[in-house]
């Protein structure tokens, strides 16, 4: 094997382990029981996911979502004890 073959398996190798833990995380996510998925821990995890990866993540409050017309979401959460919150991540390399 030559240099430049190992080196690109490396790269392989560490994409593959990167993707593999993203998707455990995701795994675990899904598989916790609905009361344990809340709008604040979802924000929390968002916002660990973010400060570790490099992006940015902001949390709307309800009135935010009322003012930005996000009706639909916010009569989902009318059955909720919780109050609701919409999370987004934003992904902004640099030079692009």
């Amino acid at each position: 094997v030559d240099a430049s073959q190992l080196s690109t398996a490396r790269i392989a190798a560490r994409r593959g382990e990167v993707l593999a833990g993203a998707q455990r995380r995701v795994m675990d996510l899904v598989n916790a029981p609905s009361n344990q998925k809340t709008p604040e821990m979802l924000g929390d995890i968002a916002r660990a996911l973010g400060k570790s990866c490099g992006f940015s993540t902001t949390r709307l409050s309800r009135e935010a979502m009322e003012t930005l017309g996000l009706g639909g979401l916010l009569a989902v959460n009318q059955g909720s004890t919780l109050p609701p919150a919409f999370i987004i991540m934003e992904y902004r390399p640099k030079g692009k």
